[in-house]
């Protein structure tokens, strides 16, 4: 499975951070990455998992991210 961080800063701009697999621990996995978080005003943020399975990986371009 991969891990990323979706970063939007705006309509415009928008960032994608992998995050690195750390360790896992009675079923709890735990990951680390790191952002900059620029300017102020409304932004988000989603962690996103893209599943390892190709069948499942096709569909991960249509799934959509809201601002």
């Amino acid at each position: 499975v991969q891990v990323e961080i979706f970063y939007r800063q705006n309509e415009e701009n928008f960032l994608i951070v992998p995050l690195e697999f750390v360790h896992k621990k009675n079923n709890v996995v735990e990951y680390k990455g790191s952002l900059t978080v620029s300017g102020s005003g409304k932004q988000s943020f989603n962690v996103r998992i893209k599943p390892k399975n190709c069948c499942y990986k096709e569909f991960y371009e249509y799934v959509k991210w809201f601002y």
